[in-house]
């Protein structure tokens, strides 16, 4: 795995979120439901820098003892039923989403090499929880081992995950906690 150095400092809590640089898009965010929710240049600013209301935000299904991992595969693309949020939909599971439209005006501020610190919170929590890790696509297969899936794949191996090299009978791939 590759240590990144943040560009911008992400706000846990207790701290003051810092002044973010970059472009802002003035068009309103549309949600997952359709509905849309306008955010000023400011609440954009201060939202990029805290880590856990984007967690939050992002968590779906939090009530599940499971939680998804895998690759995003857009509207419109062959595999797009091997995408983590629509096998975490067919099992019950957590899962982590921002919708597209909030990773692009998060992604401006924070930079995107940036954008995994907010998974990394997620996975904590996630583990915090002592949730199971699924996948839908195999992690051993090097086609799906690249962008935000493999950093969650590499962060739960340095947290003492192991995903199964097979699919279990439910048809997904369970990681298994060996310990630090």
């Amino acid at each position: 795995s590759v240590e990144r150095e943040i560009e911008e400092p992400l706000k846990t809590e207790g701290e003051e979120p810092e002044e973010v640089k970059g472009e802002v898009n003035e068009e309103p965010l549309d949600t997952d439901e359709g509905e849309e929710t306008e955010y000023t240049k400011e609440e954009l600013d201060e939202l990029a820098l805290d880590v856990d209301k984007v967690v939050e935000m992002a968590s779906q299904n939090d009530d599940s003892d499971r939680c998804t991992l895998g690759k995003y595969y857009p509207d419109g693309d062959s595999r797009k039923e091997d995408s983590y949020e629509q096998v975490a939909q067919r099992n019950d599971t957590s899962y982590y989403q921002l919708d597209p439209k909030m990773w692009d005006e998060l992604s401006d501020r924070v930079g995107k090499d940036n954008m995994f610190e907010y998974n990394r919170k997620y996975l904590d929590n996630q583990m915090e929880q002592g949730k199971e890790f699924v996948s839908g696509i195999n992690p051993w297969d090097e086609n799906n081992l690249s962008g935000a899936f493999l950093d969650e794949l590499n962060y739960l191996y340095e947290n003492g995950y192991m995903f199964s090299e097979t699919p279990d009978d439910d048809g997904l791939y369970h990681a298994v906690y060996y310990g630090r």
